[in-house]
């Protein structure tokens, strides 16, 4: 029986230490995935919550040239948007900045107001940071 034991070990010892990699490496991705989520889990919750009170965030994403340099938004997209978003004051909503910091940390947002919006919008360079970190939520 010994002597079995150790036929199999001598001829096949390339498939336990394949096997042992394959434990190995799935344990490590596993073990990442499960931390990444256990880090994030209190994001997700405050989303989650957010969600229930029919909020929601705005979501802007910056074109880029073929280098990778942002690309400043024309004139007119920037009266668009600031028509949208002045229509959505009109129409009731509360908008805020400091989405990711209230999302991620906790901190207060702050309220946007028309006089505010119109301070941002009429400065001549449009911050692309104060369109990624607006959103609406349900708060008064």
């Amino acid at each position: 029986m010994k002597n079995i034991y150790f036929l199999i070990l001598k001829k096949r010892w390339f498939l336990f230490t394949i096997l042992f990699l394959l434990v190995f490496l799935t344990n490590s991705v596993l073990w990442n995935e499960s931390t990444q989520l256990i880090r994030r889990y209190p994001t997700i919750e405050r989303l989650k919550i957010e969600a229930d009170k029919g909020s929601y965030e705005s979501l802007y994403i910056p074109e880029a040239d073929e280098t990778g340099a942002l690309i400043s938004i024309s004139m007119e997209e920037r009266n668009e948007l600031y028509h949208t978003l002045l229509t959505a004051l009109r129409d009731g909503r509360a908008i805020y900045r400091n989405k990711i910091a209230y999302i991620e940390k906790g901190e207060k947002l702050q309220l946007l107001t028309a006089i505010k919006l119109k301070d941002i919008f009429s400065k001549e360079e449009l911050s692309e940071h104060f369109l990624y970190y607006i959103g609406c939520f349900q708060h008064q």
